[in-house]
Formats: C-alpha cells, sequence, structure tokens
C-alpha cells in the first residue's frame, strides 16, 4: 500500500507492518514501533517499548528505559551499574573500573592502580616498583629476596626523619630504629619498653665495634671510645 505520505508492506493478518517515509523508516507490531530508522539514527526496541539500541555514525547506546547501560563512542566504550552509578570504562588510554564517583582500579600503559573505597590508599604497580600509598597491614611471613638493598626506607618530607617501630598488640611502640633528619645523622636503636635491655648475642663469633675514637675528646656523656687495648665509657 502507498500514498502520498508513505509507502506500507503488511502481514497477512495485518499485525506487523514495514513502512517507509520520506524522513526514517518503522517496522510496527500491533501496537508499537519496534525498529526505527532515519538519517542520524536506528533504533532496535524491546516488545514493552521500554529498553532501546540506538546506533548512530560515531556512537551506540542500550538504555533500558530508565537509563543508559551501555555507551560506546569515539571516546570510550561504557558499561553502567543497574543505577547508573558505578562503571567500566575502556579507551584508548586504559581501563577504568569506577564504583559510584570514586575510582577503584585505572589501568594504563605505565600504570596498574588499585584504590580503597574512599580513595585515600592506593596500589600502584608499574613496570619497575609497586607503590602502596597509605597506611597498609600484611599480615604473614613475607620474604624479600634480592641482590644488594632489599629494603629501603626514605623520609617522605625534607627534613624530616624515617624509623621502623615496634608495637605490642595494644598498639603502644616499645622500640624503633631509624635515622635522624637531615641535620642529624644519628643512628638510634631504641628499647621504649621500661626495664628492658638492649642486647647483641653472637653466637660463637666476635661483636666488633670498628673506627671508635682513640679519646674522649669531644664525646659525648655515655660515648664509647678505645683506649690502651680497652673500650671505655666517658
Amino acid at each position: 500500500m502507498s500514498n502520498f505520505s508513505k509507502s506500507v508492506m503488511a502481514s497477512a493478518n495485518d499485525v506487523w507492518w514495514s513502512a517507509c517515509y520520506d524522513d526514517r523508516y518503522d517496522v510496527m507490531d500491533a501496537s508499537i514501533a519496534r525498529i526505527q530508522s532515519n538519517e542520524t539514527t536506528t533504533k532496535l526496541i524491546d516488545p514493552d517499548g521500554i529498553s532501546i539500541a540506538k546506533v548512530e555514525d560515531t556512537s551506540f547506546e542500550f538504555n533500558d528505559g530508565t537509563r543508559a547501560r551501555i555507551l560506546a563512542d569515539a571516546g570510550s566504550s561504557r558499561m553502567y551499574s543497574t543505577d547508573g552509578a558505578s562503571y567500566i570504562s575502556v579507551n584508548n588510554v586504559g581501563i577504568h573500573i569506577n564504583h559510584e564517583a570514586q575510582p577503584r582500579i585505572t589501568l594504563t600503559d605505565s600504570d596498574s592502580l588499585f584504590y580503597s573505597p574512599n580513595g585515600s590508599k592506593w596500589i600502584n604497580i608499574i613496570n619497575s616498583e609497586i607503590t602502596l600509598q597509605g597506611d597498609t597491614e600484611i599480615n604473614g611471613l613475607n620474604t624479600l629476596i634480592g641482590d644488594g638493598v632489599n629494603f629501603r626506607m626514605e623520609a617522605k618530607t625534607v627534613g624530616l626523619k624515617s624509623v621502623i617501630g615496634w608495637y605490642k598488640s595494644d598498639g603502644t611502640r616499645i622500640g624503633w630504629i631509624g635515622h635522624g633528619s637531615s641535620a642529624n645523622y644519628n643512628l638510634t636503636i631504641r628499647n621504649e619498653g621500661v626495664g628492658g635491655n638492649l642486647m647483641l648475642h653472637a653466637n660463637d663469633g666476635t661483636i666488633i665495634l670498628s673506627n671508635l675514637p682513640t679519646s674522649s675528646a669531644g664525646l659525648p656523656a655515655g660515648g664509647l671510645y678505645k683506649s690502651g687495648g680497652f673500650v671505655k665509657i666517658v
């Protein structure tokens, strides 16, 4: 059938039909359009008329009737959660997983970033190293394998010190070892437990104190020096 506004082709029972207009093409069931196509857009519609798949020259969208669930355009491809708040995005730069407004995983050519729920802590894995940001708790046995320096500490802020502390299960610090600030070159080993000893044990070996000064001149109280084959205390 054809008239001045359209050309129509119908099924034998007149339930399904297609119509060609000057500006679009429609495929209908008994009540709603199931396919619509015009100069810029092609839509595929579910039987209830709620969900829509839409294709344009530069994009693709699947909409569940309330919000977009899949989006693909020149910038990225995104898949959204049912509430639209969280998504997975893939673009030419990398892969991004966001929970609501907060990034949780970001993968690029140079970084693999894994974020805490509030974004205050993260792990970054690159080809040469692993970076952990924020207070970190590691449980179980940890073994460092490598040649040369296996464990390195440096102060984050110029002029401040960096130490290793030992704590009881209640969070009370009982000892620490570390270097002073940039203006203090002392290396301190301290037992903060009241009445606790600081002990050096050698299993049939020798405890060696090298490069001790040979006089007490300029030494603070408690300083060690060697004289006449003896170790003396100022």
